[in-house]
């Protein structure tokens, strides 16, 4: 979907994408730019970017190209803080409007649809979602919290 750093490293380039991710120095920034300095910040200091759809960028509701119902799934952040929601059969458009409901300041999509993922509750409870067999594809993508 357009740049991509990994660990510093340039392993794409693009501008297919307005929305972005940048994590350098265990800071998370999510918003949108067709151009951001957080790209060549990523690549010097040996961090992470990424770009995706915007979802909403400063409170806001962003529009976007894909139509139809899918499951939909978004790196948000709310309140200072980073979470992922997720919400089954509904609209770019509708899903952009539920976070803003939410109360989420900035979010880009993640795609997936039933992709397999799992997380750790904070009892430490592993809990699975989509379907396994996806994973047997060579290119995945995981994002891990510590």
């Amino acid at each position: 979907a357009g740049a991509f750093v990994d660990k510093g490293k340039l392993l794409s380039q693009g501008k297919a994408k307005k929305g972005f991710c940048a994590i350098i120095d265990d800071n998370i920034i999510i918003g949108a730019a067709e151009n951001s300095p957080y790209l060549e910040e990523a690549i010097n200091n040996g961090g992470y970017f990424f770009r995706q759809y915007p979802l909403v960028v400063d409170g806001m509701a962003i529009d976007n190209k894909p139509t139809g119902k899918s499951l939909r799934r978004a790196l948000c952040e709310k309140d200072g803080r980073i979470i992922v929601v997720e919400c089954t059969q509904t609209t770019f458009h509708d899903f952009a409007q539920a976070l803003v409901d939410y109360g989420v300041d900035n979010a880009i999509y993640l795609v997936g649809g039933d992709a397999f993922g799992f997380y750790r509750s904070e009892d430490g409870q592993r809990h699975d979602f989509g379907d396994p067999s996806r994973n047997e594809d060579t290119n995945i993508t995981y994002m891990v919290w510590r």
